[in-house]
């Protein structure tokens, strides 16, 4: 296996709020010409859905989150990814009306989002 002496621990505050065990992680070693790869993926469920220019408080350099394409049409998108920004703008217009998001409303569990 690779040196793991050479990792450091992720420690800190997230930027923002989110729901811990709707979070996932997994680590995976990989090797190519004698050297190896370590990556650690953390996926987070935010509970504001909003682009976070840095994850850990402090961190540097930040995101630059103007590189988001944001300008893709919906159907440019697989059927996964679709119905997760379906879901985000359902949430935010939810929000701004003060209602119930799609995660504390009676169709949660339906997968359908109006």
């Amino acid at each position: 296996d690779g040196d793991h002496a050479s990792l450091s621990p992720l420690e800190g505050i997230f930027f923002a709020r989110i729901r811990p065990d709707e979070c996932t992680w997994t680590i995976e070693s990989s090797s190519a010409e004698s050297q190896s790869m370590t990556t650690l993926q953390l996926t987070l469920d935010k509970i504001q859905r909003t682009w976070w220019d840095i994850v850990i408080s402090g961190d540097n350099p930040l995101i630059d989150t103007t590189m988001v394409d944001s300008s893709r049409h919906i159907e440019t998108y697989d059927e996964k990814t679709q119905a997760q920004i379906r879901r985000i703008i359902h949430d935010q217009r939810q929000e701004r009306l003060g209602l119930s998001s799609s995660d504390s409303s009676p169709k949660a569990g339906s997968g359908k989002i109006p």
